[in-house]
């Protein structure tokens, strides 16, 4: 389920993509990669994209950077900022692509299988100083690495995607009729926008941590991430070793000298601190909406 491995028999062999191609040399390789699939695909966390707020937004992750395991000064969070010492960047995105609108514009389907994504084309500085690991370790089989996205959303701008809304008290179902759209509606999935969410609703959302933690009373709900057919910014692409996005993958990682892949495997791997915690979110999140299976 990871795509397509590729090892080079000459410097010749490249990625195609938008009318462009991706060469690998000495110092880079080039990845491609699928991200952001749109609803029903539900992210580890409980969150998800519209597919129109996905098609409004996916300019912005071109040229952002590719880092390790999220692993960026921004992103510590710690008390004395010393859980993540220096950025550990690995590369760019070099290209993106996503499908055109059907008629009538996006709206969200049933079948996750045919959920519209970004596609993309990364590059990977062979120099940086985990790359080793990632294109060692992927190269060889030893290990499949993936890509999880990194975006910023008003919160306010989004909404809670509910799960069996008819089986919903009188009360819950009274708020989803007056804002439910039909593309959900016919699915049999209510929506409220953050904005106008009740206390016990929102509390199913722990913006610390930022994932859906709660039923609303019996009721599996999901955050849609810059709500129907809104807007988000996608600030970069983390390759880890366990994503939230269990449809996201690397479909093929081009890098040159071939017979050298098993050089780049160091001899002592650093254990990867999250395995851990993608586990639990993930199984975490199954327990709360069992209906995305």
């Amino acid at each position: 389920m990871f795509g397509s491995l590729t090892a080079l028999n000459s410097d010749s062999a490249a990625i195609e993509f938008n009318g462009e191609r991706f060469e690998p040399d000495a110092t880079k390789a080039y990845g491609r990669f699928t991200i952001c699939h749109g609803f029903p695909c539900i992210t580890a966390f409980g969150t998800n994209f519209h597919p129109g707020t996905v098609a409004n937004s996916f300019q912005s992750l071109k040229h952002q950077v590719v880092n390790y395991d999220h692993q960026m000064r921004v992103h510590d969070k710690s008390k004395d900022r010393d859980q993540i010492l220096h950025d550990k960047t690995l590369g760019f995105v070099a290209a993106v692509a996503y499908p055109s609108a059907p008629a009538g514009g996006w709206k969200v389907g049933a079948d996750r299988t045919k959920a519209p994504a970004i596609e993309g084309v990364m590059g990977i500085f062979k120099e940086a100083q985990k790359t080793q690991t990632v294109l060692g370790e992927y190269l060889t089989g030893k290990h499949k690495w993936t890509v999880s996205i990194e975006v910023q959303y008003s919160l306010l701008g989004s909404g809670f995607v509910v799960g069996d809304a008819a089986k919903g008290a009188k009360g819950q179902k009274a708020l989803m009729e007056e804002q439910t759209p039909p593309e959900l509606q016919d699915l049999g999935f209510g929506y409220v926008t953050v904005e106008s969410a009740p206390a016990e609703l929102l509390d199913c959302f722990d913006t610390q941590k930022g994932r859906i933690v709660a039923a609303w009373n019996k009721l599996p709900v999901t955050l849609m991430m810059g709500g129907i057919n809104g807007m988000t910014h996608l600030a970069g692409v983390g390759i880890v070793r366990y994503g939230a996005e269990r449809e996201a993958e690397i479909q093929q990682l081009l890098a040159s000298d071939p017979d050298r892949v098993g050089d780049l495997l160091e001899p002592d791997q650093d254990q990867d601190p999250g395995v851990d915690f993608w586990r639990e979110a993930m199984a975490g999140w199954e327990r709360i909406f069992k209906a995305e299976s």
